[in-house]
């Protein structure tokens, strides 16, 4: 099996019939991209015996100084006798519609030489071996060898590389800019990790519906930059469907449907198989994604992203990953867009956060940003969910935030959290104290109808040895409310309770 797989790969590359029939198509379909195509390629680098009779009779027609379109090209090759030869009207309609439009005609056709002098080098092997199996002396043996790879020096260029350098002093600076303030930024690729069944999922399409609806994230904060860029949102998802669990998840959360868009599969037009489709894989099918992105879209959410590598990728490899991940860094760049990855944990149950995406260490050092969702170390059993920053090169004293999902909408605590990654993946030696008390010990402390700011609460509970996330979870049954209050200091959290 594996040898007729690599025997496929090897006919592709040497007979090229998609790019072949793809620049004859763009020809057809646009004559003026004949001169720039001519430059690159040639009757004699066609192989597809159907395709080389097209070839030289379109090089033909130009030499006259015919017109080129497909009804003169039709006549032309009914008048030599060729059309039945080529399949006909039937395969010149098959060629045009092998291409959406001419823009690519010169790729395909440096694919085309590409192939040509790959069957040349073939060709020049099965003679060097043809020479050296001869009864000739050594030095005649050499000498034959010599002549013939001399005679392939006007074939190729040979490869040259020069360093492309930036003066600093030309390089324009730009400032971050945010799709999640502080959080997701724009134009760059951003990671989110965490276990299985925690709600990853959720929580990308709870960030796709704010930004259907333009409406604010979920800090809680009077800022202008807390609101979400109204747009569209592309969505890849390959472990929930659709219609049973990604719509009825958009609805519950509040979003504008008509934003949201979600990429299934590719098409393939395939001169020989028609027209077919195939799952998308970014090592490939970029080109589509890019196609996919209006100008209002503002994230393209991949979940799982270890589901689109591809499947000659081992995404265990550095070196796949980096080739893979590379293209998707720059179409985010390019095009401006967020592009949020969802990634399952590995199975190690020790080391930093960092290390725990699955798959290769490229993923996580291609990630901008990185965030890991956890349950509360403190109570694993509870519905309490910890985002926390992973990697935050970019980011300005990032917090975390908690949330749990109630009636199909993420319900996020007021106040952001100071827990790091690896102190919720069960990093940290501070001694746990029971919910209970922390109850009672935040009711003798904040008492009623007094405020206290949260930072010294925080300092207070922590000097008693009590955990943040225990503090968080103790407020509520204990009557403690948080809430903002603009001082001479700025914007600070408080708390208050107001009953007994």
């Amino acid at each position: 099996m594996a040898n007729a797989a690599t025997k496929s790969k090897y006919d592709e590359r040497l007979y090229p019939r998609a790019e072949e029939a793809a620049v004859l198509g763009s020809i057809i379909l646009d004559p003026a991209c004949f001169v720039p195509v001519a430059k690159i390629v040639g009757v004699d680098s066609f192989v597809i015996p159907e395709h080389k009779i097209i070839a030289q009779t379109l090089f033909d027609l130009k030499e006259e100084g015919s017109p080129i379109d497909g009804l003169i090209l039709r006549n032309r090759l009914a008048e030599n006798k060729q059309l039945d030869e080529i399949g006909g009207v039937e395969y010149l309609k098959k060629l045009v519609e092998s291409v959406p439009s001419s823009a690519n005609a010169e790729f395909y056709a440096s694919k085309v030489v590409d192939a040509a002098k790959r069957r040349l080098a073939v060709e020049v092997h099965k003679t060097i071996g043809d020479i050296i199996e001869s009864d000739c002396s050594a030095n005649e043996l050499l000498a034959e060898i010599h002549k013939k790879a001399t005679g392939l020096e006007g074939y190729f260029e040979p490869i040259e590389s020069s360093a492309v350098v930036i003066n600093l002093a030309d390089v324009e600076e730009k400032p971050v800019e945010w799709l999640w303030h502080n959080r997701i930024p724009q134009g760059m690729f951003t990671l989110l990790a965490g276990d299985p069944g925690l709600g990853k999922s959720y929580l990308s399409l709870d960030i796709a519906a704010r930004i259907s609806r333009g409406t604010s994230w979920s800090d809680k904060t009077d800022l202008p930059e807390n609101k979400a860029p109204l747009g569209s949102v592309i969505v890849l998802t390959a472990e929930d469907p659709l219609a049973q669990v990604v719509k009825p998840r958009l609805r519950q959360l509040g979003a504008d449907l008509s934003k949201v868009s979600a990429i299934e599969s590719v098409q393939i037009n395939d001169p020989d198989r028609g027209r077919y489709e195939t799952a998308i894989d970014i090592a490939n099918d970029l080109p589509a994604l890019r196609k996919a992105i209006k100008p209002d879209t503002k994230l393209i959410i991949i979940d799982p992203i270890s589901a689109y590598y591809g499947k000659d990728t081992d995404n265990h490899r550095d070196a796949d990953l980096r080739r893979i991940l590379r293209p998707v860094c720059k179409l985010a760049e390019d095009t401006g867009v967020a592009i949020l990855a969802i990634s399952h944990l590995n199975k190690s149950a020790t080391g930093k956060a960092i290390y725990r995406a699955l798959g290769s260490i490229a993923l996580i050092a291609a990630a901008r940003t990185a965030w890991l969702l956890t349950n509360d170390p403190d109570e694993p059993e509870s519905d309490r969910r910890l985002l926390t920053p992973c990697k935050h090169n970019i980011l300005v004293k990032p917090t975390g935030l908690a949330f749990e999902i109630n009636d199909g909408r993420l319900v996020y605590e007021t106040e952001p959290i100071s827990t790091t990654s690896d102190e919720a993946l069960g990093g940290s030696t501070v001694e746990v104290v029971k919910l209970e008390q922390a109850v009672e010990w935040l009711r003798e402390v904040v008492t009623p109808g007094n405020a206290i700011s949260s930072t010294e609460l925080s300092a207070k509970a922590e000097a008693q040895g009590i955990k943040k996330g225990t503090l968080q979870r103790a407020k509520k049954p204990a009557g403690v409310i948080s809430y903002q209050l603009k001082t001479d200091k700025g914007i600070q959290w408080f708390c208050r309770r107001d009953k007994q």
